[in-house]
């Protein structure tokens, strides 16, 4: 297949892109609304939190992509919803101390205990 090739770069890149570890959350690199932070998100309108919150399930989408490229479980998706990332959004943004938290650790969080696929 001539296509072959470039889908398999396009993984791998998502892949390793969308990968994270708990040590490596402090030296990591996002663009777009994975930079917002709990102030932000405070005192975002409904169009701006939808935009963080589409941003997330992209962000997982390709997580679930590069784990099953790695032969890995991948994430239960259909059940991260609008609802949920809203829900989750606002616990995290409400502890003490978190208006400098960035979405992007806030779906690393969830994602770290997220349901996977049944095998």
């Amino acid at each position: 297949m001539r296509h072959s090739q470039p889908l398999q770069i396009i993984l791998l890149t998502l892949s390793f892109l969308a990968s994270y570890s708990a040590h490596a959350q402090n030296q990591y690199g996002m663009v777009g609304a994975g930079n917002a932070t709990c102030q932000y998100w405070n005192q975002a309108d409904t169009y701006q939190r939808n935009e963080i919150i589409s941003w997330m399930k992209g962000f997982a989408s390709s997580e679930s992509v590069g784990r099953a490229y790695n032969n890995e479980r991948e994430f239960r998706l259909e059940m991260l919803t609008s609802d949920y990332l809203d829900y989750e959004i606002k616990t995290a943004c409400s502890e003490l101390d978190s208006h400098k938290k960035a979405m992007s650790t806030i779906l690393f969080e969830i994602l770290e205990r997220f349901p996977l696929r049944p095998e």
